[in-house]
């Protein structure tokens, strides 16, 4: 529950815990295991300031003319603040952009791009193909005053990326395989074609080689 909502209060938590399992519990435990639940999704908030030197250099490498500054208190060595300016954006205003309805964007870049915000598509084809906007949406979704993180599709969202781990996968045992296959699972590997760059199985053998077999082969003659 706690995934689904992170924003869930310790009150709520008693109130769902006594509604659903008919059990009551106090608010410091509440308080805990809510705790103990968002570390285990999204690890230790402390841990993650170590990070930011990595996310800092990885965002400026994906995100070309994007501008970061992260601030760090010289003497204690300690997360102040962090500043982030995607060149998408300042690529975007420098657009014309013409609105022909609500959801409809004319914008002019060295040519003419149609942009359909209701539709999430563009002329370009970007969009309907990765899910997210190329700087053409940008601009419409900041020309509407929209905020463009939620034109981004749910599959980029940290919490998919969670959710798709969030199933186990559970070994398996072969202490429990038999020792015997059954007779209608008699399988064969697949015919295999030898690529054109392998190399031959059959080795062409060496001079030194079949010499010294025939010397072998005397001195067996001679004994």
């Amino acid at each position: 529950m706690i995934r689904d909502n992170p924003s869930m209060k310790p009150r709520e938590i008693m109130r769902l815990i006594h509604r659903e399992y008919h059990l009551d519990i106090s608010y410091y435990y509440a308080y805990i295991g809510r705790e103990l639940a968002l570390k285990d999704i999204y690890g230790e908030d402390g841990l993650s300031y170590y990070q930011l030197c990595w996310f800092e250099d990885a965002l400026k490498a994906s995100n070309p003319s994007s501008h970061v500054v992260l601030e760090i208190d010289e003497g204690l060595h300690k997360f102040r603040r962090i500043f982030i300016s995607f060149g998408a954006f300042d690529v975007a205003r420098s657009f014309r952009v013409v609105r022909s309805n609500e959801f409809e964007f004319e914008v002019e870049d060295v040519i003419v791009h149609y942009v359909n915000v209701e539709r999430r598509s563009c002329s370009r084809r970007y969009w309907q193909i990765n899910d997210f906007p190329c700087v053409h949406e940008v601009a419409s979704i900041i020309s509407s005053g929209g905020l463009v993180y939620s034109f981004i599709d749910p599959a980029f969202t940290v919490s998919s990326f969670s959710q798709s781990y969030s199933h186990s996968i559970h070994p398996i045992a072969n202490i429990e395989m038999p020792m015997e296959m059954p007779e209608n699972c008699d399988i064969m590997p697949p015919d295999v074609r030898r690529g054109p760059e392998r190399p031959k199985k059959k080795r062409i053998e060496s001079t030194c080689r079949s010499k010294l077999e025939t010397y072998s082969l005397e001195a067996i003659a001679i004994d």
